[in-house]
């Protein structure tokens, strides 16, 4: 379900660039939302995002996890990024439960500082595409990401992405399907205490064919330590009210 890929997938941290006392480190997440952060992981450290998502439709109910991404400060404003794979289960109406396998990917992240208050970057992504059910994958994707963010005051930040995203499933020229999206987002966050902040987020995306999705999402996140970081959101397919609807819960955790 493409409205499950889409929440990849925290803005409240990943824009405020907020400071935490512990070593002067950074917690700046990338989840829950689709809008990547304007920073990078700091250098030597390990930085683990993990959840869990459901994802329904009128006839099908889809739950992915541990949507599992590990970044790595290898250098300043430089991470390396692997997304590990999804454990995908899917239950259409009336049918018998499904099991699939999410994406595989390895890239990096390089973000530049802009003044005091912003600053923009690109994600490079490539990997193996998701497999079906016979968990045989044949084809490749790679994700070229723009991401930028401001701080409008000590306690609002706006952000956004362009991505595009090119898919090519099949083994050969002749039986394989090439596949070309682009994604576009902004999102506000809010940092409702020193512990607790919120964000809204609005996503377009446009397939071949000029296929136009619009979602919108909105979360909470919860700085349980300086080190550690819970979320919850949830959201759903505007174009189509009543529609697909998305939702999850998950943390951060920094090493």
């Amino acid at each position: 379900m493409r409205a499950s890929a889409i929440v990849s997938s925290v803005l409240l941290l990943a824009l405020f660039s907020w400071p935490v006392v512990a070593e002067e480190l950074e917690l700046i997440g990338d989840r829950p939302d689709f809008t990547e952060s304007n920073a990078a992981v700091p250098v030597d450290h390990l930085q683990a995002e993990f959840g869990v998502e459901a994802a329904g439709a009128e006839d099908s109910l889809e739950i992915a996890l541990p949507k599992l991404l590990l970044r790595y400060g290898l250098e300043r404003d430089f991470e390396l990024r692997l997304e590990v794979p999804d454990l995908v289960m899917v239950k259409p109406d009336g049918g018998d439960l499904d099991f699939g396998a999410g994406a595989l990917a390895v890239g990096f992240k390089w973000v530049h500082p802009i003044g005091n208050a912003a600053a923009a970057g690109v994600i490079l992504m490539g990997g193996s595409p998701a497999a079906a059910d016979d968990r045989e994958v044949e084809g490749f994707f790679t994700s070229v990401n723009g991401l930028w963010g401001v701080d409008l005051s000590d306690r609002l930040a706006l952000g956004g992405n362009f991505r595009l995203d090119v898919e090519r499933l099949g083994a050969d020229e002749a039986s394989g399907d090439t596949v070309a999206t682009f994604t576009a987002s902004l999102a506000l966050g809010v940092a409702l205490t020193d512990r607790l902040g919120a964000f809204a987020e609005a996503i377009q995306e446009v397939a071949e064919g000029d296929e136009y999705t619009t979602l919108a999402d909105a979360g909470l996140t919860f700085l349980v330590t300086p080190h550690v970081q819970l979320d919850a959101y949830g959201g759903a397919d505007v174009t189509d009210p009543g529609g697909a609807w998305f939702a999850g819960t998950g943390a951060i955790v920094l090493f």
